[in-house]
């Protein structure tokens, strides 16, 4: 759990202290603070600002592409982001833009989505960000993400660090990716034949 932070000013005015600190701030029942926007180093997918990872498809999705972006996000109610951009040309081009917090727990949470334009979802005082990954997931754990049901297939430990294989399924529709601790994703499958593997990381600004 992330410690509260605090400031404390000092004036050069007699007898005046001024104290400044972080407030926490509650979004339906989900409380976050003010360090939102900062994964724990023990995150899976590192989502480091400014960064960016293209996935090739192959199989039935050769040819194609999916391209992953991280930036700095606007707040939302008063909560830092990290906004995670998803460009994909698999059917023409769809984009979908997640911004993404860290609650008090270290869960990540869903603050507001877009998808090719059109705002899905987008959290306030009644309505409750979604979760977008656990701080520690277990195998078989499941929730919904706006319409998509996420489960936790497998938490997978070994010399090369813990692995998650995570299935996200919006109807018919299924995809698994599998994750590793501090990398991100290692490859995803979006089908029996065909699926995405990561490329390269971009340059950094």
């Amino acid at each position: 759990m992330k410690a509260p932070a605090y400031l404390i000013l000092t004036t050069t005015l007699p007898f005046a202290a001024l104290s400044i600190y972080a407030q926490d701030v509650t979004i339906g029942d989900i409380t976050f603070t003010s360090t939102s926007a900062d994964p724990d180093a023990t995150w899976y997918d590192p989502m480091v600002q400014e960064g960016a990872i293209v996935l090739d498809g192959f199989g039935a999705l050769n040819g194609k592409t999916r391209t992953i972006t991280y930036s700095a996000g606007e707040a939302i109610s008063g909560v830092k982001t990290i906004k995670r951009k998803c460009v994909e040309t698999a059917v023409g081009e769809s984009t979908e833009e997640i911004w993404i917090a860290f609650d008090s727990n270290d869960d990540a949470r869903v603050l507001k989505i877009v998808r090719s334009g059109n705002l899905v979802f987008q959290a306030n005082a009644t309505a409750t960000p979604p979760l977008y990954m656990p701080s520690l997931p277990k195998d078989g754990q499941t929730w919904d993400l706006s319409g998509t049901t996420v489960t936790v297939d497998s938490v997978i430990a070994s010399n090369s660090g813990t692995c998650l294989k995570v299935t996200y399924k919006t109807g018919e529709q299924a995809e698994s990716r599998f994750l590793r601790v501090g990398d991100g994703i290692i490859y995803i499958e979006a089908g029996s034949d065909s699926g995405w593997r990561p490329r390269a990381k971009l340059p950094t600004p």
